[in-house]
C-alpha cells in the first residue's frame, strides 16, 4: 500500500470535519424544527381536533426524530459534496485484484484427482 502524504491526510481530515460539523448542525436544526412542528400542531389541535394526542412524549419524540433526520440528511449531503476531494486518495487504500489464473474447473479437477490418488475416505484393509 502506498504511503499517504501530509496533504492527503489534511484533505481527509477536512472532509471528516465537514461531515461531522454538518451532521451536528443538522441535528440542531432538525431538533428545533421538530419542536416547532410539534408546537404548530398543538396550536392547530386547539381549533381543530387532530387524530393524535399531543403531549410531552410526542414533543420528545419530535425533538429526537427531527434531530436524527436532520443529522442524517445534512451529513449525507456533506459527504456527497466532499467526495470529489477524496478521488485521488481512494486508489491508495485499494488492494489489487488477485492474479489467479486457475479457473474453478481446474481447481475442482485437481481436487478430484488428488482424492483418487490418495485413496478414499474409508481405507480398505488388505
Amino acid at each position: 500500500m502506498e504511503e499517504m502524504s501530509k496533504d492527503e491526510y489534511i484533505t481527509m481530515n477536512n472532509v471528516r470535519k465537514e461531515i461531522w460539523s454538518k451532521g451536528l448542525y443538522g441535528y440542531v436544526v432538525g431538533s428545533c424544527s421538530g419542536v416547532v412542528l410539534h408546537t404548530t400542531a398543538n396550536v392547530v389541535d386547539r381549533y381543530r381536533k387532530l387524530p393524535i394526542a399531543l403531549n410531552r412524549n410526542t414533543l420528545i419524540a419530535s425533538f429526537f426524530l427531527g434531530g436524527t433526520l436532520g443529522s442524517f440528511i445534512l451529513a449525507s449531503v456533506a459527504g456527497k459534496n466532499e467526495v470529489h476531494n477524496l478521488h485521488h486518495i481512494f486508489p491508495k487504500g485499494a488492494s489489487p485484484p488477485p492474479q489467479s489464473t486457475t479457473t474453478y474447473d481446474e481447481i475442482r479437477e485437481k481436487a478430484t484427482m488428488q482424492t483418487w490418488t490418495e485413496g478414499t475416505s474409508v481405507d480398505r484393509k488388505e
